[in-house]
């Protein structure tokens, strides 16, 4: 994120989703935990120092710990507001994913959940090189296009939708940049989930406070016409009852080259 006015779009964003953040997450815990799971079936043995990139208020890495004593993570985000909502024993530094500020082949493990599409690709891939010793692994958490589009938010929301599809990229397109930095994709899987509101008037509600990024970045008439479609398609398609909205994870793991 070489753009100043983005970054400081970002930081704006932090602030005012941090405290609640955990209750706008558009992924499923068990997902998530499935994912982790997976991800720490390929870690070598040894103790593990990770870094996790874009931590948020550090759920993904809360789930790593808790999975596994061994890994010692170091939480980083560009908002200082994100990272106070750690636990107070975490290890936490304010760094964007283009600048980390780690020595070179200095840990085992870079993760980066969710936020990979806030980054610079290239410049993040290249710092992820860089801080992995040989043999470590970047592993990278996503939502690709496609799994988007099948988000409520998205189906009913285009202009939104059209920001985020921007953004995301698919983790083949990852993988093919990542090659050209000295990250081999070695691995990838995908898992599915469902998350559910009580009613449409709920996920009107969480729209209307512009949880997400993309919401935020549309200026306030295109917002306010685009609401009103969303709300009424929302009611004309679930009238009543929960309104379920499916979408996947995908992990990406890609191992550094030995020099």
């Amino acid at each position: 994120m070489g753009d100043n006015s983005l970054d400081r779009a970002l930081e704006d964003a932090a602030e005012n989703l941090s405290k609640d953040y955990r209750a706008y997450l558009r992924y499923s815990f068990k997902a998530l935990e499935a994912i982790m799971l997976r991800l720490n079936s390929m870690l070598p043995s040894g103790d593990i120092i990770a870094i996790d990139i874009g931590s948020g208020t550090g759920e993904p890495a809360r789930v790593l710990s808790t999975l596994d004593a061994r890994i010692k993570i170091i939480s980083t985000d560009m908002s200082t507001f994100m990272l106070k909502a750690h636990p107070a024993s975490s290890t936490r530094v304010t760094a964007r994913a283009e600048s980390l500020p780690f020595r070179d082949n200095s840990v085992h493990l870079t993760t980066t959940v969710c936020a990979f599409h806030l980054m610079d690709s290239f410049q993040s891939l290249t710092e992820m090189h860089r801080v992995l010793r040989p043999g470590g692994i970047a592993a990278i958490v996503a939502s690709e296009p496609e799994d988007l589009q099948s988000q409520i938010f998205h189906r009913f929301f285009p202009e939104f939708a059209a920001l985020e599809a921007a953004r995301h990229k698919s983790m083949t397109d990852i993988a093919t940049l990542a090659e050209t930095i000295g990250l081999t994709f070695t691995d990838h899987c995908k898992e599915h989930f469902t998350l559910q509101f009580s009613s449409y008037k709920e996920v009107i509600d969480i729209v209307r406070d512009k949880p997400f990024f993309g919401l935020q970045q549309l200026d306030g008439a295109t917002y306010e016409h685009s609401l009103q479609n969303f709300s009424r398609m929302l009611e004309q398609s679930f009238p009543s009852g929960p309104v379920c909205s499916p979408s996947a994870l995908t992990l990406g793991m890609f191992r550094k080259r030995s020099q």
